[in-house]
């Protein structure tokens, strides 16, 4: 094939999506998030509405003509949908429509359409556009099962080699998968560049599918859930009852098979579940395409649009009884009405719950000679079965289909990853005693020993699991990233930061320190979440116990920790995800560099259980927002203070990374990644990168404070505050504890306060506040109830 050898050779620095509707507009925000300017277009509105004629909008208003793009660029541009990342980033999206604007594809270096799934609707698009398009540029079409090859057609030789699949999942900012499908003749070093421009650039976990029905997500996804459907008719099942079999107890999420329907819109399932199956006839597979046949009951329900949350109502509804109170109803297929949902408890199921893990739950259950036991055990088989017969057809490894499972269905383990845990041989065997078709490659594989699908457990998330490691502390791990990179691994009960983990991070900071050879130390961690605050487990004891001194001793613990961090000998990495939260964000924000991936939660968040941040959080936050207006000058500080006192004392938390920013919680030279699975190794990069450029210590510097009249403003905010009832008298004590650390304590306005001194602060408020039994009341509350208590 004669294309450019060299991915390098390829650039996307400008987009067009055309199709505005939910996933279009979706990907525009997604590439605008990445800082790539995207056009997004759609058709010309049909006719005018009622409300034009009254405003006077003609059809030749752009406002009328581009009203399905703008409403599409509006949506995901909305903070409180939360579609896009930053809201500044709606600037790098262009809206237009399809009559007027084409001559604005002609600098997009990638065009993708994400129109209604038809395939002649897609090609008379891209016979409309063709002519417009930028010599070279990629073309791909996003669609969840039409034939890439049979949609390139049309399409003149040079253009089927620019043209692909982009399938992304709904919605894109949330959803991880992205499956990449080549037609017939597109050029293979085109793949190899989208696949890694998706994973580097827009932060995807992609996978690259053959040009068959439904591609890998959908093809196995949707068998499962019909698969589901004619099992819950098998055993009598109600739908609340299998969402109970089919949810977290055999490694799926809450939302189980029904809800996550409802989430996705049972439309959407329908559309699929039909497209395979006429695909399937077509090719004379009738026995395969009987497996995608719908039960009547949901083709009732979509003839009902019935569809979910998008029509308020779908297999769940909410509703209000006759007193007004909110309730969940249920949809009953057989007497076709909504009824209250029951509650189901089944024991097996119950005692299979108790089970550490996945591998425990699921085993506890599927060997049981139970209804329970032998629908997840059907059901278990049938997937399994059907993904190894498919294995070939649809994905190039079956690893692909582990991960289009996980990452498009929120699976925790895929087909391949459950036969490991299950036990292959064992299963096989139960398999064939019941008389079914074992895949040829499998008994190949079996009859060479190989009993596994994986030299490693599908369970084991642990970065170990990826590097050396150099140092075993149990609740952590030092870990070898090479090239004299360390990584402190963090593995804490419940992302919580206990004594022990501690001394191993200053045991880990002592021997990158020591070590000739090391030149950084990374923190991270492979769970959902980076670090969430201190162990309050163990501050519960110490309160219980009367250990008031240990209390006491806390924050200078943390203090300590702290300090090391921000005055390391050689650059110390925080690389964050999830929730970064109290302790955690304290940490954070006194390492050299934070490397956050998008999706980080970070907040200050103590004054939920009666106390002030302890660990430097004040002192260091009260450093980051002075920091920034330094430069200007300003006069007047007393905003700024406010601004960290309010921040603090409403425990708010940033939406994302980008808001974190804006926040001041991340510095401008901390760096965001779009991409969950490099976060560490982008993190290995900046150590090397500050390494090289020669780091040096942070010499300790002194912060102008707003002093004794600052406070008063603050103190005049909580008197008002308090009799409004916003706050109890509790919050007072923690909110004026607060003011005295932001402002400085008892000097005047202007006066230069040490860092020690606003350390001493904050420990002299805590150790005051730390003691008290409404802070003990609240920190029972959060570890019994997992909700904030006011007192």
């Amino acid at each position: 094939m004669d294309c450019i050898n060299k991915t390098t050779s390829f650039s996307i620095q400008k987009a067009a999506v055309i199709g505005a509707g939910t996933m279009g507009a979706g990907i525009a925000a997604l590439v605008a998030d990445a800082g790539i300017p995207v056009i997004l277009l759609d058709i010309v509105p049909p006719k005018l509405t009622e409300e034009d004629v009254i405003k006077g909008v003609d059809t030749k208003s752009r406002t009328f003509r581009d009203r399905f793009a703008q409403g599409g660029k509006e949506r995901v541009c909305d903070p409180k949908r939360g579609t896009i990342y930053d809201p500044e980033h709606a600037t790098l999206i262009t809206v237009g429509n399809l009559e007027d604007d084409l001559e604005l594809l002609r600098d997009c270096d990638w065009v993708v359409e994400v129109i209604i799934e038809d395939l002649k609707a897609k090609q008379d698009l891209l016979e409309k556009i063709r002519t417009y398009l930028k010599p070279g540029a990629f073309i791909s079409s996003n669609t969840s099962g039409v034939s890439i090859t049979g949609i390139a057609q049309g399409l003149p030789r040079e253009m089927r080699k620019q043209f692909l699949g982009t399938h992304f999942f709904n919605p894109p900012r949330y959803m991880h998968l992205l499956e990449l499908i080549p037609g017939q003749e597109t050029c293979p070093d085109r793949m190899a560049f989208m696949k890694e421009f998706g994973e580097r650039v827009l932060g995807k976990g992609v996978v690259v599918a053959k040009d068959t029905p439904n591609f890998i997500g959908n093809r196995i996804g949707v068998y499962k859930s019909v698969q589901t459907f004619q099992l819950m008719l098998k055993y009598g099942y109600d739908v609340e009852t299998v969402d109970y079999l089919t949810g977290p107890v055999v490694g799926r999420p809450r939302s189980a098979s029904f809800g996550t329907t409802d989430m996705v819109g049972l439309d959407i399932l329908y559309h699929v579940a039909g497209n395979v199956r006429e695909k399937l006839l077509e090719a004379g597979n009738t026995e395969e395409a009987s497996a995608f046949e719908l039960p009547q009951f949901i083709h009732e329900m979509y003839q009902n649009r019935q569809l979910g949350n998008k029509t308020k109502g779908g297999f769940y509804m909410k509703a209000s009884d006759p007193s007004g109170k909110k309730v969940k109803l249920v949809w009953d297929p057989e007497r076709k009405e909504y009824v209250p949902k029951k509650g189901v408890k089944i024991p097996i199921v119950e005692e299979a719950l108790k089970g550490r893990n996945t591998r425990e739950r699921l085993n506890k259950l599927l060997w049981d000679d139970s209804d329970a036991g032998r629908f997840t055990w059907e059901s278990t088989k049938g997937f399994l079965l059907y993904s190894a017969e498919k294995a070939e057809e649809i994905a190039w490894n079956y690893q692909d289909i582990d991960k289009a499972m996980k990452w498009g269905y929120n699976w925790e383990l895929g087909p391949f990853e459950t036969w490991d845990v299950i036990g292959v041989e064992r299963s096989v065997q139960r398999m064939r005693d019941e008389g079914a078709a074992i895949p040829r490659w499998i008994e190949e594989r079996l009859g060479r020993g190989e009993t596994s699908f994986y030299n490693i457990d599908p369970l084991d998330r642990r970065l170990s699991a990826q590097y050396p490691t150099v140092k075993e502390y149990g609740d952590s791990a030092l870990l070898d990233l090479d090239d004299g990179v360390l990584c402190l691994e963090i593995r804490t009960k419940g992302n919580a930061i206990n004594e022990s983990f501690m001394e191993h991070l200053l045991d880990a900071l002592d021997l990158v320190e020591q070590t000739p050879a090391y030149r950084a130390l990374v923190l991270a961690n492979a769970g959902t979440n980076f670090l969430t605050g201190a162990d309050l487990t163990q501050f519960l004891k110490n309160a219980e116990a009367g250990n008031y001194e240990a209390l006491k001793e806390s924050p200078r613990r943390f203090h300590k920790v702290s300090l090391r961090l921000k005055y390391a000998q050689k650059p110390v990495i925080a690389a964050v995800a999830g929730k970064v939260l109290g302790g955690g964000l304290e940490f954070a924000l006194h390492c050299s560099r934070v490397v956050a991936h998008a999706e980080s939660y970070m907040g200050l968040v103590e004054v939920g259980v009666g106390i002030i941040p302890g660990g430097g959080g004040v002192k260091e936050y009260l450093y980051r927002c002075m920091e920034k207006v330094k430069p200007f000058g300003f006069p007047d500080l007393n905003p700024v203070v406010q601004k960290v006192w309010k921040t603090i004392a409403t425990a708010t938390v940033s939406k994302n990374a980008f808001d974190a920013r804006h926040m001041c919680f991340l510095r401008d030279s901390d760096r965001i990644v779009m991409n969950r699975d490099q976060l560490v190794e982008e993190a290995k990069k900046e150590a090397l990168r500050m390494s090289v450029d020669g780091f040096h210590q942070t010499a300790p510097k002194p912060v102008k404070v707003t002093g004794i009249s600052g406070r008063a403003a603050l103190d005049y905010m909580i008197s008002t505050m308090r009799k409004g009832n916003m706050i109890s008298d509790y919050d007072v004590e923690v909110l004026s504890a607060l003011a005295r650390v932001v402002t400085g304590g008892d000097v005047p306005k202007g006066t230069l306060v040490s860092e020690r001194e606003l350390l001493d602060l904050e420990a002299e408020g805590n150790a005051k506040l730390i003691v008290t039994k409404q802070a003990l009341e609240r920190v029972r509350a959060i570890l019994t109830t997992g909700k904030p208590l006011r007192n």
